[in-house]
């Protein structure tokens, strides 16, 4: 989508993403066919920033997500973004693979994500039990279940419009 498409109700909302990343990604352009849902997904974004959870954390779940929802835009965003934030590379690469983050509590977080995912929010109470021995809050575990939904939303409209993944997340 080119931004001469863009609803007019869209374009302000995207000249802020311009504004605050020096770009628009190309699925934000792709969400913006409807403004309702483009605010939608920006305000939940926007929300999360006042979250428990770190930045760190956040990069995790939404990497981790978008791994599990099979999304290659937002999985190699979300790579570019972990990797500007400190990660390596090659740690990144082997998690891709089905491998562990080093740091025990991003593990944890990465252990959840693909639990909440497989049993679509069926947790047992000894699973519960067990990522709250493992230092993840109830609250915690409500605003991975909250970037797990605003993150498929993005991975679901990816896979419909093959979205092409932007220059700035290849490196």
């Amino acid at each position: 989508m080119t931004t001469q498409t863009v609803p007019p109700e869209a374009q302000p909302m995207l000249e802020q993403v311009k504004n605050k990343y020096g770009f628009v990604p190309n699925v934000l352009k792709e969400l913006s066919v409807s403004p309702a849902a483009l605010q939608a997904y920006l305000q939940g974004q926007s929300a999360m920033e006042n979250a428990s959870l770190t930045k760190a954390e956040q990069g995790v779940i939404q990497f981790i997500i978008s791994l599990e929802n099979e999304c290659h835009y937002c999985s190699a965003g979300h790579k570019a973004m972990l990797a500007m934030d400190g990660f390596s590379k090659d740690e990144l690469e082997q998690v891709k693979k089905g491998g562990a983050f080093q740091d025990e509590r991003l593990q944890a977080f990465a252990e959840l994500t693909r639990l909440i995912s497989e049993k679509r929010g069926w947790l047992e109470a000894e699973q519960l039990s067990a990522f709250s021995a493992k230092g993840i809050t109830r609250q915690q575990l409500v605003e991975v279940i909250t970037l797990i939904a605003l993150k498929t939303m993005t991975n679901y409209v990816n896979h419909i419009a093959k979205t092409p993944i932007d220059e700035q997340f290849n490196g």
